[in-house]
């Protein structure tokens, strides 16, 4: 074994010291690289995520237009019933209205016939 003195040993250190530094000179950049690499990877995942949020709003959006536009459509044309039986009502009252005599007649006679 070779003595703390020892003249190879002392050669060997500079160059162990240049091998280690530019070891560890490639280990920052490749560090750095991959850290560049996770960035870019990390932006664009942001960038699918942000778009696939829009398209998202964009069907939810579509979806309550159209349920909407199927309600208002569901209200017309319930309105539309509505104002149909009013007014078959209002024809059938109208002509109750004439013809009373007839109404009581077909229920069983004249009210006050029998007095």
């Amino acid at each position: 074994m070779a003595s703390p003195e020892d003249p190879a040993k002392e050669m060997q250190q500079p160059q162990r010291d240049r091998t280690d530094k530019s070891l560890r000179t490639e280990r920052d950049k490749a560090d750095a690289g991959i850290g560049e690499k996770r960035e870019a990877i990390a932006e664009e995942a942001d960038e699918v995520v942000h778009r696939a949020r829009e398209r998202a709003d964009k069907i939810v959006q579509t979806a309550r237009d159209d349920a909407d536009r199927e309600l208002e459509d569901a209200q017309a044309r319930a309105q539309l019933q509505r104002v149909r039986q009013d007014s078959a009502l209002g024809r059938e009252r109208a002509t109750a209205a004439r013809t009373p005599g007839r109404d009581r007649a077909a229920a069983g006679g004249a009210v006050g016939a029998d007095h």
